[in-house]
Protein backbone atom coordinates (compact mmCIF):
# COMPACT_ATOMS: atom_id res chain seq x y z
CA UNK A 1 0.00 0.00 0.00
CA UNK A 2 1.57 3.65 -0.96
CA UNK A 3 0.76 6.36 1.56
CA UNK A 4 1.92 10.02 0.54
CA UNK A 5 1.83 12.89 3.04
CA UNK A 6 2.65 16.78 2.06
CA UNK A 7 5.36 18.31 4.78
CA UNK A 8 6.41 22.09 4.76
CA UNK A 9 5.95 21.68 7.64
CA UNK A 10 4.83 18.72 18.17
CA UNK A 11 4.62 16.51 26.01
CA UNK A 12 5.11 13.72 28.60
CA UNK A 13 6.37 14.71 31.94
CA UNK A 14 9.67 16.48 32.08
CA UNK A 15 11.21 13.93 34.29
CA UNK A 16 11.67 11.47 31.06
CA UNK A 17 13.74 14.10 29.65
CA UNK A 18 17.40 12.87 30.65
CA UNK A 19 19.90 14.55 29.51
CA UNK A 20 21.08 12.65 26.24
CA UNK A 21 23.87 14.46 23.69
CA UNK A 22 23.54 12.50 20.35
CA UNK A 23 25.72 13.91 17.50
CA UNK A 24 24.66 11.85 14.10
CA UNK A 25 27.97 11.72 12.11
CA UNK A 26 25.99 9.92 9.30
CA UNK A 27 22.51 9.21 7.81
CA UNK A 28 22.14 6.06 9.98
CA UNK A 29 22.33 7.09 13.17
CA UNK A 30 20.96 5.48 16.51
CA UNK A 31 18.56 7.71 18.87
CA UNK A 32 16.81 6.35 21.90
CA UNK A 33 13.66 5.24 21.11
CA UNK A 34 12.00 6.40 23.92
CA UNK A 35 12.37 9.91 23.63
CA UNK A 36 9.33 12.19 22.86
CA UNK A 37 10.26 13.74 19.50
CA UNK A 38 7.67 15.85 19.13
CA UNK A 39 8.41 18.03 22.30
CA UNK A 40 11.70 18.46 21.26
CA UNK A 41 12.48 22.11 20.27
CA UNK A 42 14.80 23.81 17.90
CA UNK A 43 18.15 25.30 19.78
CA UNK A 44 20.34 27.70 18.17
CA UNK A 45 24.05 27.80 19.78
CA UNK A 46 25.46 30.86 17.56
CA UNK A 47 24.07 30.10 14.24
CA UNK A 48 24.07 26.08 14.07
CA UNK A 49 20.77 24.49 15.65
CA UNK A 50 19.61 21.20 17.33
CA UNK A 51 17.32 20.24 19.55
CA UNK A 52 16.76 20.45 23.39
CA UNK A 53 13.99 19.49 25.78
CA UNK A 54 11.59 21.81 27.74
CA UNK A 55 14.06 22.63 30.34
CA UNK A 56 17.06 23.59 27.70
CA UNK A 57 19.08 20.70 27.72
CA UNK A 58 20.69 19.87 24.71
CA UNK A 59 19.09 16.51 23.44
CA UNK A 60 20.50 16.94 19.78
CA UNK A 61 23.81 18.82 19.94
CA UNK A 62 23.76 21.58 17.45
CA UNK A 63 24.94 21.16 14.01
CA UNK A 64 22.54 21.93 11.53
CA UNK A 65 22.14 25.35 10.13
CA UNK A 66 18.59 25.32 10.66
CA UNK A 67 16.28 23.14 12.32
CA UNK A 68 12.58 22.99 12.95
CA UNK A 69 9.98 20.92 15.43
CA UNK A 70 9.44 17.06 14.91
CA UNK A 71 6.23 16.52 12.58
CA UNK A 72 4.73 12.83 13.54
CA UNK A 73 2.98 10.85 10.73
CA UNK A 74 1.65 7.18 11.39
CA UNK A 75 1.72 4.75 8.69
CA UNK A 76 0.31 1.49 9.57
CA UNK A 77 1.60 0.61 12.94
CA UNK A 78 4.31 2.93 12.90
CA UNK A 79 5.20 6.56 13.73
CA UNK A 80 7.65 8.27 11.49
CA UNK A 81 8.96 11.59 13.22
CA UNK A 82 11.01 13.99 11.01
CA UNK A 83 12.02 17.44 10.87
CA UNK A 84 12.84 19.91 8.14
CA UNK A 85 16.47 21.02 8.48
CA UNK A 86 19.84 23.07 6.56
CA UNK A 87 23.00 21.86 6.27
CA UNK A 88 26.24 23.42 4.10
CA UNK A 89 24.45 21.74 1.12
CA UNK A 90 20.94 23.09 1.34
CA UNK A 91 17.74 21.33 2.47
CA UNK A 92 17.16 17.89 4.31
CA UNK A 93 15.17 16.27 6.59
CA UNK A 94 16.25 14.65 10.08
CA UNK A 95 14.54 10.77 10.98
CA UNK A 96 14.43 10.22 13.82
CA UNK A 97 15.96 7.05 15.14
CA UNK A 98 18.15 7.34 11.85
CA UNK A 99 19.72 10.76 11.56
CA UNK A 100 19.73 12.73 7.95
CA UNK A 101 17.01 11.40 5.44
CA UNK A 102 20.16 11.81 2.58
CA UNK A 103 23.49 12.56 2.57
CA UNK A 104 24.72 15.78 3.93
CA UNK A 105 26.65 16.48 0.62
CA UNK A 106 22.54 16.67 -0.85
CA UNK A 107 20.32 19.37 -1.16
CA UNK A 108 16.76 17.66 -1.27
CA UNK A 109 14.78 19.46 -3.75
CA UNK A 110 10.92 18.14 -1.59
CA UNK A 111 10.48 16.94 1.66
CA UNK A 112 9.67 13.68 0.55
CA UNK A 113 8.40 12.34 -3.17
CA UNK A 114 6.20 10.08 -1.68
CA UNK A 115 6.19 7.08 1.13
CA UNK A 116 5.80 3.55 0.08
CA UNK A 117 4.76 1.09 2.52
CA UNK A 118 6.06 -2.65 1.59
CA UNK A 119 4.11 -5.95 2.51
CA UNK A 120 6.16 -6.61 5.90
CA UNK A 121 4.92 -3.32 6.94
CA UNK A 122 8.05 -1.23 6.63
CA UNK A 123 8.60 1.80 4.89
CA UNK A 124 10.60 3.29 2.02
CA UNK A 125 11.59 7.11 1.67
CA UNK A 126 11.59 8.94 -1.67
CA UNK A 127 13.51 11.92 -2.09
CA UNK A 128 14.30 14.47 -4.55
CA UNK A 129 18.03 15.25 -4.01
CA UNK A 130 20.49 17.71 -5.97
CA UNK A 131 24.66 17.33 -6.29
CA UNK A 132 27.20 19.56 -6.00
CA UNK A 133 27.26 20.01 -9.50
CA UNK A 134 22.99 21.16 -9.71
CA UNK A 135 21.99 17.89 -10.85
CA UNK A 136 19.43 15.77 -9.75
CA UNK A 137 18.42 12.03 -8.72
CA UNK A 138 16.06 10.37 -6.45
CA UNK A 139 17.25 8.66 -3.03
CA UNK A 140 16.03 6.18 -1.02
CA UNK A 141 16.24 7.22 3.08
CA UNK A 142 15.38 3.41 4.54
CA UNK A 143 17.91 1.73 2.70
CA UNK A 144 20.12 4.32 2.31
CA UNK A 145 19.65 3.78 -1.95
CA UNK A 146 20.45 6.32 -4.77
CA UNK A 147 17.54 5.07 -6.76
CA UNK A 148 18.39 7.51 -9.83
CA UNK A 149 21.77 8.39 -10.15
CA UNK A 150 22.12 12.85 -10.22
CA UNK A 151 22.59 13.24 -13.70
CA UNK A 152 19.52 14.89 -15.11
CA UNK A 153 19.27 18.66 -15.58
CA UNK A 154 15.42 19.51 -15.53
CA UNK A 155 12.95 18.14 -12.98
CA UNK A 156 9.28 18.58 -13.27
CA UNK A 157 6.76 17.12 -10.89
CA UNK A 158 3.55 17.06 -12.73
CA UNK A 159 1.43 14.57 -10.61
CA UNK A 160 1.57 15.08 -7.11
CA UNK A 161 -1.43 12.81 -6.31
CA UNK A 162 0.43 9.85 -8.07
CA UNK A 163 3.92 11.17 -6.98
CA UNK A 164 5.56 10.89 -10.60
CA UNK A 165 8.65 13.11 -11.54
CA UNK A 166 9.71 13.77 -14.97
CA UNK A 167 13.84 14.29 -15.15
CA UNK A 168 15.58 15.46 -18.47
CA UNK A 169 18.78 15.95 -19.19
CA UNK A 170 19.84 18.48 -21.35
CA UNK A 171 21.04 16.81 -24.45
CA UNK A 172 18.04 14.85 -24.35
CA UNK A 173 14.75 15.67 -26.08
CA UNK A 174 12.55 13.74 -24.16
CA UNK A 175 11.83 13.66 -20.24
CA UNK A 176 12.55 10.41 -18.44
CA UNK A 177 9.78 9.06 -16.11
CA UNK A 178 9.75 8.29 -12.14
CA UNK A 179 6.86 7.00 -9.55
CA UNK A 180 7.88 5.89 -5.89
CA UNK A 181 5.09 2.93 -6.56
CA UNK A 182 7.50 0.85 -8.35
CA UNK A 183 10.79 2.89 -8.44
CA UNK A 184 11.44 2.97 -11.87
CA UNK A 185 12.70 4.91 -14.10
CA UNK A 186 11.32 5.09 -18.05
CA UNK A 187 11.89 6.61 -21.13
CA UNK A 188 8.56 8.89 -21.39
CA UNK A 189 7.18 10.42 -25.03
CA UNK A 190 6.55 14.20 -23.31
CA UNK A 191 8.73 16.79 -24.47
CA UNK A 192 7.93 19.65 -22.72
CA UNK A 193 5.66 20.62 -19.57
CA UNK A 194 4.35 24.05 -19.06
CA UNK A 195 2.25 25.39 -15.96
CA UNK A 196 -0.81 27.42 -17.05
CA UNK A 197 -2.68 29.93 -16.07
CA UNK A 198 -6.40 30.33 -17.03
CA UNK A 199 -8.30 33.50 -16.72
CA UNK A 200 -12.05 34.04 -17.63
CA UNK A 201 -11.88 37.12 -20.76
CA UNK A 202 -15.82 37.60 -20.04
CA UNK A 203 -15.49 38.55 -16.01
CA UNK A 204 -11.28 39.08 -15.87
CA UNK A 205 -11.00 36.72 -13.49
CA UNK A 206 -8.34 34.01 -12.81
CA UNK A 207 -10.21 30.46 -12.85
CA UNK A 208 -7.89 27.81 -11.97
CA UNK A 209 -3.96 26.69 -12.80
CA UNK A 210 -3.23 23.70 -14.69
CA UNK A 211 -0.43 21.61 -15.85
CA UNK A 212 0.00 20.88 -19.53
CA UNK A 213 2.21 18.11 -20.86
CA UNK A 214 3.33 18.40 -24.86
CA UNK A 215 4.25 15.01 -26.33
CA UNK A 216 6.59 13.98 -29.39
CA UNK A 217 3.82 14.17 -31.85
CA UNK A 218 2.39 17.69 -30.92
CA UNK A 219 -0.76 16.26 -28.73
CA UNK A 220 -1.24 18.11 -25.44
CA UNK A 221 -2.79 16.37 -22.21
CA UNK A 222 -3.68 18.26 -19.13
CA UNK A 223 -2.76 16.87 -15.88
CA UNK A 224 -6.90 16.04 -13.60
CA UNK A 225 -6.74 14.38 -10.42
CA UNK A 226 -3.80 12.52 -11.23
CA UNK A 227 -4.28 11.60 -14.09
CA UNK A 228 -3.39 13.23 -17.79
CA UNK A 229 -6.66 13.63 -20.12
CA UNK A 230 -6.69 15.77 -23.53
CA UNK A 231 -5.99 19.79 -23.34
CA UNK A 232 -8.76 21.91 -24.89
CA UNK A 233 -8.60 25.13 -25.26
CA UNK A 234 -11.47 27.50 -25.58
CA UNK A 235 -11.86 31.12 -27.27
CA UNK A 236 -13.22 32.59 -24.34
CA UNK A 237 -10.28 32.09 -22.03
CA UNK A 238 -6.84 33.22 -22.24
CA UNK A 239 -3.91 30.91 -21.10
CA UNK A 240 -0.66 31.96 -19.89
CA UNK A 241 2.58 30.00 -18.49
CA UNK A 242 3.35 30.39 -15.04
CA UNK A 243 5.99 29.11 -12.51
CA UNK A 244 3.84 27.59 -9.19
CA UNK A 245 5.31 28.96 -5.99
CA UNK A 246 4.86 28.35 -2.03
CA UNK A 247 2.85 31.84 -0.89
CA UNK A 248 4.86 33.79 2.39
CA UNK A 249 2.19 33.72 4.82
CA UNK A 250 2.75 36.77 7.42
CA UNK A 251 4.22 35.98 10.73
CA UNK A 252 1.03 36.23 13.03
CA UNK A 253 0.85 39.50 15.08
CA UNK A 254 -0.94 40.17 18.08
CA UNK A 255 -3.97 42.41 17.16
CA UNK A 256 -4.71 45.34 19.95
CA UNK A 257 -7.66 45.50 21.17
CA UNK A 258 -8.10 49.55 21.10
CA UNK A 259 -6.45 52.53 18.87
CA UNK A 260 -4.46 55.49 20.65
CA UNK A 261 -5.73 58.66 20.34
CA UNK A 262 -3.94 62.32 21.41
CA UNK A 263 -6.94 62.83 23.79
CA UNK A 264 -5.72 59.51 26.11
CA UNK A 265 -4.72 61.03 29.76
CA UNK A 266 -2.84 59.51 32.75
CA UNK A 267 -4.00 57.70 35.47
CA UNK A 268 -6.85 56.13 33.50
CA UNK A 269 -8.72 52.81 33.32
CA UNK A 270 -8.64 51.51 29.76
CA UNK A 271 -10.43 48.61 29.79
CA UNK A 272 -11.13 45.62 32.54
CA UNK A 273 -11.28 41.88 31.15
CA UNK A 274 -13.70 39.73 33.06
CA UNK A 275 -12.66 35.97 33.45
CA UNK A 276 -15.48 34.80 35.03
CA UNK A 277 -16.36 32.18 33.03
CA UNK A 278 -13.14 30.52 33.74
CA UNK A 279 -14.12 30.02 37.46
CA UNK A 280 -12.00 28.51 39.86
CA UNK A 281 -9.32 28.14 37.00
CA UNK A 282 -8.67 31.82 37.09
CA UNK A 283 -8.82 32.69 40.67
CA UNK A 284 -6.44 29.77 41.22
CA UNK A 285 -3.85 32.30 39.84
CA UNK A 286 -5.22 35.47 41.51
CA UNK A 287 -7.65 36.88 39.48
CA UNK A 288 -11.57 37.23 38.08
CA UNK A 289 -11.05 40.21 36.59
CA UNK A 290 -8.22 42.22 35.24
CA UNK A 291 -7.69 45.77 34.95
CA UNK A 292 -5.41 47.53 32.21
CA UNK A 293 -4.55 51.34 33.86
CA UNK A 294 -2.72 54.04 32.28
CA UNK A 295 -0.41 55.74 35.44
CA UNK A 296 1.23 58.32 33.92
CA UNK A 297 3.25 58.12 30.50
CA UNK A 298 3.37 54.00 31.68
CA UNK A 299 0.65 50.96 31.41
CA UNK A 300 0.53 48.28 34.25
CA UNK A 301 -2.34 45.41 35.10
CA UNK A 302 -4.06 44.85 38.43
CA UNK A 303 -6.74 42.56 39.65
CA UNK A 304 -10.18 43.55 41.28
CA UNK A 305 -8.49 43.40 44.69
CA UNK A 306 -5.89 46.44 43.43
CA UNK A 307 -2.85 43.71 43.55
CA UNK A 308 -0.24 44.05 40.75
CA UNK A 309 0.17 41.80 37.75
CA UNK A 310 2.07 43.71 35.61
CA UNK A 311 4.01 46.54 37.10
CA UNK A 312 3.26 50.28 35.43
CA UNK A 313 7.32 49.99 33.61
CA UNK A 314 5.09 49.12 29.77
CA UNK A 315 4.63 51.66 27.30
CA UNK A 316 1.88 49.42 25.45
CA UNK A 317 0.03 45.95 26.69
CA UNK A 318 -1.83 44.23 24.01
CA UNK A 319 -4.02 41.45 25.60
CA UNK A 320 -3.80 38.31 23.00
CA UNK A 321 -4.60 34.90 22.79
CA UNK A 322 -8.32 35.46 23.89
CA UNK A 323 -6.93 37.72 26.47
CA UNK A 324 -4.97 35.04 28.47
CA UNK A 325 -1.85 36.38 27.46
CA UNK A 326 -0.71 40.28 26.60
CA UNK A 327 2.12 41.26 24.68
CA UNK A 328 4.54 43.88 26.35
CA UNK A 329 6.13 46.57 24.43
CA UNK A 330 9.12 48.54 26.39
CA UNK A 331 11.52 50.47 25.26
CA UNK A 332 12.03 49.36 21.85
CA UNK A 333 11.59 45.53 22.84
CA UNK A 334 8.97 42.65 23.72
CA UNK A 335 7.78 40.32 26.16
CA UNK A 336 4.79 38.47 27.12
CA UNK A 337 3.23 37.93 30.10
CA UNK A 338 0.84 34.51 30.04
CA UNK A 339 -2.03 34.49 32.51
CA UNK A 340 -3.14 31.33 33.23
CA UNK A 341 0.45 29.92 34.77
CA UNK A 342 2.59 30.14 37.46
CA UNK A 343 5.92 30.70 35.50
CA UNK A 344 7.15 34.46 35.71
CA UNK A 345 6.78 37.18 32.97
CA UNK A 346 8.99 36.61 29.96
CA UNK A 347 10.87 39.64 29.87
CA UNK A 348 10.56 42.73 27.56
CA UNK A 349 13.66 42.23 26.03
CA UNK A 350 14.04 41.21 22.72
CA UNK A 351 13.77 42.77 19.32
CA UNK A 352 10.42 41.16 18.42
CA UNK A 353 8.46 37.80 19.71
CA UNK A 354 5.78 36.37 18.87
CA UNK A 355 3.71 32.82 20.04
CA UNK A 356 4.52 30.12 17.15
CA UNK A 357 3.55 27.01 19.00
CA UNK A 358 2.14 24.87 21.42
CA UNK A 359 3.40 21.71 22.75
CA UNK A 360 0.91 18.99 23.36
CA UNK A 361 2.04 17.35 26.77
CA UNK A 362 -1.49 15.41 26.97
CA UNK A 363 -5.07 16.34 26.85
CA UNK A 364 -5.72 19.65 28.72
CA UNK A 365 -1.94 20.51 29.08
CA UNK A 366 0.72 22.05 26.66
CA UNK A 367 3.52 23.96 26.61
CA UNK A 368 3.84 27.03 24.59
CA UNK A 369 6.66 28.26 22.48
CA UNK A 370 7.14 31.82 20.94
CA UNK A 371 9.63 32.98 18.43
CA UNK A 372 12.18 35.68 19.31
CA UNK A 373 15.00 37.85 17.28
CA UNK A 374 17.43 39.49 18.53
CA UNK A 375 19.49 41.64 15.94
CA UNK A 376 19.91 39.41 13.22
CA UNK A 377 19.39 35.79 15.13
CA UNK A 378 16.15 34.27 15.58
CA UNK A 379 15.70 31.73 18.69
CA UNK A 380 12.92 30.12 20.77
CA UNK A 381 11.66 31.07 24.27
CA UNK A 382 9.35 28.55 26.33
CA UNK A 383 6.43 30.08 28.44
CA UNK A 384 8.79 28.69 31.60
CA UNK A 385 11.16 31.79 30.27
CA UNK A 386 14.07 29.11 29.05
CA UNK A 387 15.90 30.47 26.34
CA UNK A 388 16.60 27.81 23.64
CA UNK A 389 19.59 29.70 22.58
CA UNK A 390 23.25 30.85 23.08
CA UNK A 391 23.94 34.07 21.29
CA UNK A 392 27.48 35.46 22.72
Amino acid sequence: MKITITTILLFFSLSMFAQVIIDPPNPKVKVDPEMNYPLFIPFNDNGTWGWADTLGNILIEPRYQSAWFFVTATFGKNNVHFSPIETAAGRNVFLAEKGLAVPESYNMLNHHLGIVETKDETQKFYYIIQDSLKKIGVYEAANQELVVKPVYDTLNRYALMEDVVLLKQNKDLHYDHFTSADAKIQTSKIIQVDNIEIKDDSKGSTMCCSTVVKFADGSLKELYNGKLKPFEKFDSLTYKNTAFGHVAMDDERPRSYRKKTAEEKPDKLLRTFSYEQYGELSKKYGFTNLHLWRNGNKLGVVNESDEVILPFIYDDIVFTENNTQAQLYKDGKQGRKIFFTHHPTIAAKYDHLEFIKNLRVKPGWGFGVFRIKKGDQMGFVGENGVEFFRLD
